[in-house]
């Protein structure tokens, strides 16, 4: 699990970073076509990792989400046959931890989410419209169109990990 965290944040960082490069591409006056390209092939090759992280991940995400409801029916179970508080307090903080457990890949899903989101955002909002060599303009308009896709992580085709999706599963439980 937390090496599947810890490559989640690192992939948002990077697209956090990628997003502070292009603010600081669209305030210099004179945009290069060299600058341009090399910000669309970190973003070519951001996309391409997330990609193989997403594939590598998912089934781990499916077999971590399937364990995690399974230990909360069992919980359920235990609720029912429980005969003191003290043993009913055990079991309430275990589905608490097991909430916990289940809450932490939606989170960093959406955070994934929101932060390849912004980088088309950024561009949209800034003055590449300005730009004044068409070649420049017209690359821009390109990465603009491929980070209007922003990157998810899946669990393994079953459903797309995000806070919306986790608000559903609390909902079954």
């Amino acid at each position: 699990d937390w090496i599947t965290f810890q490559v989640v944040i690192l992939l948002s960082l990077e697209y956090e970073k990628l997003n502070i490069e292009m603010d600081e591409l669209f305030s210099v006056r004179d945009i290069k076509l060299k600058d341009v390209k090399e910000v669309i092939e970190e973003h070519s090759q951001l996309n391409q990792t997330a990609q193989a992280a997403e594939e590598f991940f998912s089934f781990f995400m499916l077999l971590n989400f399937l364990e995690s409801l399974m230990i909360i029916s069992f919980v359920g179970f235990y609720v029912a046959i429980a005969k003191t508080f003290s043993d009913i307090m055990i079991i309430f903080v275990q589905l608490a931890m097991m909430m916990v457990q289940i809450f932490m890949p939606f989170y960093f899903g959406q955070k994934l989410i929101d932060t390849s989101s912004m980088l088309a955002n950024g561009i949209y909002c800034s003055n590449w419209i300005l730009v004044k060599d068409l070649r420049v303009k017209k690359m821009i308009v390109l990465m603009l169109q491929n980070a209007q896709q922003p990157r998810m992580l899946n669990a393994k085709g079953f459903k797309i990990v995000s806070c919306e999706s986790f608000s559903s599963v609390r909902n079954l439980i």
